[in-house]
């Protein structure tokens, strides 16, 4: 039996360096395997867990053969933060559970991390499903960061949570609340706080 492209293709991710591996993995990889390569798939998801490789951490909660909400909790308890690990960890344990004690350890990883580390966290942060205490993590950034760039990432997260932008990936969507998102993100500390609360 010829093995499906999702699954050469994630055989090829595990073995990537540099550029490739910062790619990452499909996220629809567990989707798109045939039923048959499944288990073998698991198997290896959870070897280069146990191996330390934190991108993989994505899938953990969707194992149908290991407690991947268990492992990754283990895990994330060992982490020291801020760490690009313990953000992994705790974003796929909050997509996997909903539990927002995991965002707590996001947002310790944002007021501890440089500007640019700030802005990848975030962005993960908008592939989650939209949430209050999701939005509340946008809307503090938008209040509290010195950063123009990070507050405009944010803003993009704050109209995403409020069901203004309805695809956080479309440029279209975005562009419709520019004046919005340069208040959400202007140096102007009340001009934010006040657009913040006309939302």
């Amino acid at each position: 039996m010829q093995n499906s492209s999702a699954f050469m293709e994630f055989m090829l991710q595990t073995q990537a360096k540099g550029y490739q591996k910062l790619q990452g993995y499909d996220d629809d990889l567990l989707k798109k395997l045939y039923p048959e390569e499944r288990m073998e798939v698991e198997d290896i998801i959870y070897k280069l867990f146990l191996n330390g490789d934190s991108q993989i951490a994505k899938f953990l909660p969707k194992l149908k053969q290991y407690n991947g909400v268990s492992l990754l909790d283990n895990k994330l308890k060992e982490c020291k933060i801020p760490s690009g690990a313990s953000v992994n960890y705790a974003i796929a344990l909050y997509k996997g559970t909903y539990d927002s004690k995991y965002l707590v350890v996001v947002m310790d990883n944002i007021k501890f991390n440089n500007w640019n580390d700030r802005l990848s966290i975030l962005t993960l942060l908008q592939e989650c499903k939209p949430k209050k205490e999701l939005c509340k993590i946008f809307e503090k950034v938008c209040l509290e960061d010195e950063n123009e760039i990070v507050r405009n990432c944010s803003a993009n997260g704050v109209l995403y949570c409020k069901g203004l932008i309805k695809d956080i990936n479309d440029s279209t969507q975005k562009s419709k609340f520019r004046e919005i998102r340069c208040k959400l993100a202007s140096n102007d500390t009340e001009v934010r706080i006040e657009t913040l609360k006309n939302l």
